[in-house]
């Protein structure tokens, strides 16, 4: 037997270009299809749920809303009452409180002129309250009552345009909270004007009050001495770029203008670029989510499945995971930093694809909401999420743009002249050579990591905190054993990894991988050894190390033959 549900049927009234006014028409009973996640009634009559961009469509006039697990509705009735109705009776009680719940609230649902869809919401008797405050209020600025009372009359004759006009500039916050309130209670007395503008009057005024809550609270701001130097005790041989990233995501905290470009990482393989923004909202208490821009779809297109069969995802599906990542808290998910990584691979994914990653990640940067959603080839509960306050980050390793471009920083075409060799790479370097637009290049800053040398890669084996080296001498002290890794054996790691081209990714898997077979010789041979020490020869074979035995305790010795020998006798 299928699962009933309660949910109030709500209708919408067109009051302009994609914009309604939603009210409940009546409660029904019905089943849900969890599949497209559509009421359906027991005529079998389907709905969308309200608050979907469905409802925005012409071709649905009526939503659901509140739905409710009718076991749920039948548990708030107490035994006496259940004993004495018939499961008809039950039924039409509870249709007829739950229609008298709905019929609390008016909505006002649209698209703005930002492409964004909005939700605001009012309770009647939120209204009746508002209107006799302001009633009240009346009585003290009696001086400007006929001026008012022209522009409300005025007001109330108003065609649709002129409604249109006035809830723009409504939106736009040109009323203050004093004004909204009046204008409240003057269209109070018109049910039809109610409905068009009461519910986003009381939102407006809701959020010119938390505006003015929040503007006396003071800006908390990241403290970019405190935050490099946390920075750079783990990201080693970084300084200079670790402290232009934390300077421009301080930049950006200041001004909403800012908040609308992104940060474009660049530089090989292994220099830091994930980890630097891992430690930065690490220590700004921001979550911190990676993205595979390479797996990226455009909307409506798979974009690639590579060899691997790795699924293509959404900008939405992507939101999504983030979202549960944050605990379905919106808004911490709205502050995090997101960092799209490959950046530079995402235009070669598919022939003819040319910069469709890119078109798909521009609104993003630029401060767009989605619904989000776990699955996007099915209608499931969606949840809006504004990518406005995000920090964006893109990475990628663009070793052909400074090839080409004559940079020798990555240690490429020293033919070139100096001149050329040093200078700063332009917009029309990532064009030219990186595949990138115009457009998406204005909305970036690019901030180049320092390439990885030898001695670059041993300062990260010995200095950072994290550094695995530290982690395995951890571990050994905490089975009484010294672990110690000789010169040669860093410098031959730090030696391979430039070679490679790997920089500090994959060092953690080189150092397990040759100091395994020591551990497991300390580990199951307890109180046996006070040292070992391996060398460049343990990294080819990792049972090639020295072991240095402890010295067994002469006294306790002597002591415990002593005794054993009386025990004999």
């Amino acid at each position: 037997m299928k699962k009933k549900y309660i949910a109030t049927i709500m209708k919408k009234q067109k009051i302009g270009e994609e914009k309604f006014i939603v009210y409940c028409d009546h409660a029904a009973i019905g089943e849900l299809n969890e599949k497209t996640n559509r009421f359906i009634d027991a005529n079998q009559k389907e709905y969308v749920p309200m608050m979907s961009e469905a409802i925005l469509d012409s071709n649905y006039q009526e939503a659901y809303f509140n739905i409710v697990d009718f076991q749920k509705i039948k548990g708030q009735i107490n035994k006496e009452e259940k004993e004495s109705i018939t499961p008809k009776e039950l039924e039409k009680i509870a249709l007829r409180e739950f229609e008298k719940m709905g019929k609390k609230n008016f909505y006002y649902l649209g698209r703005g002129t930002d492409g964004k869809m909005f939700c605001g919401a009012i309770n009647t008797e939120e209204v009746e309250r508002k209107v006799e405050q302001t009633k009240q209020e009346e009585k003290t600025i009696a001086a400007n009552e006929e001026e008012e009372n022209a522009e409300l009359a005025t007001l109330n004759a108003t065609g649709d345009d002129e409604m249109d006009q006035l809830l723009q500039e409504i939106i736009d916050g040109k009323f203050t909270e004093e004004e909204l309130a009046q204008i409240l209670s003057e269209l109070e007395i018109s049910l039809e004007n109610i409905q068009d503008i009461v519910d986003l009057i009381d939102s407006m005024i809701n959020k010119k009050q938390e505006q003015e809550k929040n503007s006396n609270q003071p800006v908390k701001r990241i403290d970019i001495k405190d935050l490099y130097e946390k920075v750079t005790k783990t990201l080693i041989a970084q300084d200079e770029p670790a402290r232009r990233v934390i300077a421009e995501i301080a930049r950006k905290e200041m001004d909403d203008r800012k908040k609308k470009q992104g940060i474009l990482l660049t530089g090989p393989t292994g220099v830091g670029k994930t980890e630097l923004m891992r430690l930065i909202a690490k220590y700004i208490d921001r979550p911190f989510y990676t993205v595979n821009t390479a797996q990226i779809s455009t909307t409506g297109d798979v974009v690639f499945i590579d060899e691997t069969q790795r699924k293509p995802r959404f900008i939405e599906e992507v939101l999504w995971d983030l979202y549960v990542q944050c605990g379905k808290d919106l808004q911490k998910t709205e502050r995090a930093i997101i960092f799209f990584d490959d950046i530079d691979g995402c235009n070669n994914i598919v022939e003819n694809s040319d910069h469709a990653v890119l078109d798909v990640l521009l609104p993003f940067i630029s401060g767009a909401t989605y619904d989000a959603t776990d699955d996007t080839s099915v209608a499931k509960r969606t949840v809006r999420i504004s990518t406005e306050n995000m920090t964006v980050i893109l990475g990628g390793n663009y070793s052909d743009v400074y090839k080409s471009s004559g940079r020798s920083d990555l240690g490429f075409l020293k033919k070139y002249p100096i001149e050329k060799q040093n200078r700063r790479l332009s917009t029309k370097d990532f064009i030219e050579y990186g595949t990138m637009t115009d457009g998406f290049m204005g909305r970036i800053t690019v901030i180049k990591l320092n390439s990885l040398d030898v001695e670059g890669i041993k300062r990260i084996m010995m200095e950072s905190d994290e550094s695995e080296i530290l982690i395995q001498q951890k571990i050994f002290k905490d089975l009484g054993v010294k672990l110690t890794f000789t010169d040669g054996y860093v410098t031959k790691v730090a030696e391979d990894a430039a070679e490679k081209k790997t920089g500090a990714r994959g060092l953690s898997e080189v150092i397990d991988d040759t100091t395994w077979l020591a551990f497991d010789e300390v580990y199951t041979n307890p109180n046996t050894y006070k040292e070992i020490i391996v060398d460049e020869n343990t990294i080819e074979d990792p049972s090639t190390y020295q072991k240095i035995e402890r010295k067994p305790n002469k006294q306790y010795t002597k002591k415990r033959t002593n005794r054993l020998s009386e025990a004999n006798n």
